[in-house]
């Protein structure tokens, strides 16, 4: 849903299959061994910047939102 750099390192929020914006975490890059396909997509959608954290309350559905590690 969203990316940060935080201590060097990339980090993702991740919102699990199944579960509502209260559960969401930011999960670092290595963590998402996994879900490789939906990290990458996400790069090339939003590219190096990221996503701006608006856009996740407007997109609450979607591809990214509905990709899990285990799904």
């Amino acid at each position: 849903m969203n990316k940060r750099k935080r201590y060097g390192k990339w980090e993702y929020l991740v919102r699990w299959k199944g579960y509502t914006a209260e559960k969401d975490l930011w999960e670092k890059e290595i963590n998402l061994k996994n879900a490789k396909e939906v990290v990458e997509e996400y790069k090339k959608k939003y590219g190096k910047k990221g996503r701006r954290m608006e856009e996740e309350n407007k997109e609450m559905s979607g591809r990214f939102i509905a990709k899990t590690l285990y799904g």
